[in-house]
């Protein structure tokens, strides 16, 4: 639990990275990738579907903000 807690919270502060995927996560957390898989072994989803699922729901977010309304969809 503790290092699912900390995987996402390292996800949800380094989303817009496009390289952002399990090595760098593992390596910033300082476990292996087939940790981090196993961490996420018991969830709807494997942690790649997760880091798309939370980039999808932050793009949703911001093109309904109105405070970003003038910005293009490719500076979200």
């Amino acid at each position: 639990a503790l290092h699912r807690a900390q995987i996402k919270a390292y996800v949800q502060q380094h989303l817009a990275d496009p390289a952002l995927d399990v090595a760098r996560i593992a390596a910033a957390l300082r476990l292996s990738p087939s940790s981090v898989h196993r961490v996420f072994a018991g969830e709807p989803c494997s942690v790649s579907e997760w880091i798309w699922g939370q980039r999808l729901d932050r793009l949703a977010r911001d093109l309904t903000d109105p405070a970003l309304r003038l910005r293009s969809v490719s500076d979200l």
